[in-house]
């Protein structure tokens, strides 16, 4: 019994300790982030007088670039992992979320303010995500409504995830050629370009983002598992992707721009030709991934009801890995890589 009651205590103790001390290191993503793509590309201008060298460090930086949602979802898995408290290691939380939506955050930023002020309002939106975790935290109680949020985070999700495919599957097509992806770009604009189409999107994603939100804000706080991490990690970064997203293609389109991949990737020199188109190029990877993550986690849970779980978990695994794969092709695209010229 004395031994049970010590084992209690010791549980109980590690349960509302606070983190270890490398635990605080994932504010390092958020606050290196600016460095990190200028380091991709002064790293695209050395390939060009070494190749070998500079493709090195080009892989490395942009690694360092994309590493914040998986630096977040480790972080967040550490502290579940060894039964920390997560309302007493918000200050970790905080860092793992803002690390990872830092590219969308980032960039959205930098549509809405002064190119040389752009660093510094970072790092003010940075202080205040840490002040935040000194406020008093939300209610963790699971609402009334929380099952009709989901019926309407599920519904606007149908939605969104059948654009989302289509609308991935035609920029791989980039990859071949631009033309190619053009001409497949038409036909998809007879559907969601119409005045109908873009209402039910935009609704779409206004239902999506606020019922996401809104389901993290009461959640974010409580234990998880590592695939739920992972969707919460996914969730936030689309939820930021798709606001900022939505607001830099309507704001263009207004200026009379067309909003194709040769804008989105600055063809024909790529995301790589210039300081100020790099910081795109680890947004909109990471938010094709981010796209089939998300739906992989919860595809996996919804084909557990119909087929074994090693078998909805490999189904998962998949929708993942194709999600892998296309952003690497988009990617490629994006820099300016194409088979047909």
């Amino acid at each position: 019994m004395r031994t049970m009651a010590v084992a209690s205590a010791t549980s109980s103790a590690r349960v509302s300790a606070i983190a270890a001390p490398q635990a605080f290191l994932i504010w390092l993503v958020p606050l290196l982030y600016p460095v990190s793509l200028s380091a991709i590309f002064h790293s695209a201008e050395l390939t060009r007088a070494n190749v070998a060298l500079g493709s090195a460090f080009l892989i490395l930086t942009i690694g360092w670039s994309v590493a914040g949602p998986v630096a977040g979802w480790l972080t967040l898995n550490y502290l579940d992992g060894n039964g920390f408290d997560r309302s007493q290691n918000r200050l970790v939380v905080h860092g793992a979320l803002l690390a990872a939506v830092s590219p969308p955050l980032f960039t959205g930023m930098r549509q809405i303010s002064n190119a040389e002020l752009m660093v510094p309002v970072w790092y003010l939106v940075t202080a205040f995500a840490a002040a935040a975790a000194f406020l008093p935290a939300p209610d963790s109680a699971v609402p009334a409504s929380a099952a009709k949020f989901r019926r309407i985070h599920a519904s606007s999700a149908i939605v969104l995830a059948t654009f989302a495919v289509a609308h991935v599957f035609n920029h791989t097509l980039a990859i071949v050629s631009l033309e190619t992806h053009t001409a497949v770009l038409r036909v998809l604009r007879l559907v969601y370009r119409q005045s109908l189409g873009e209402t039910i999107l935009d609704a779409a994603v206004a239902a999506q983002v606020c019922t996401g939100v809104t389901m993290v804000w009461k959640s974010y706080l409580r234990r998880a598992t590592g695939l739920r991490n992972l969707q919460l990690v996914s969730g936030m970064y689309l939820a930021v992707f798709l606001v900022t997203h939505l607001f830099t293609v309507f704001t263009t389109r207004h200026r009379g721009i067309d909003t194709t991949f040769v804008w989105a990737s600055s063809a024909p020199a790529g995301l790589l030709g210039k300081m100020a188109s790099v910081p795109l190029l680890p947004r909109y990877s990471l938010a094709v991934l981010a796209v089939f993550v998300h739906l992989g986690c919860q595809a996996r849970w919804n084909l557990t009801r119909v087929m074994s779980e090693s078998a909805a978990r490999k189904a998962s695994y998949a929708v993942m890995a194709i999600g892998g794969m296309a952003a690497a092709v988009i990617a490629l695209a994006a820099c300016g890589v194409h088979l047909m010229k």
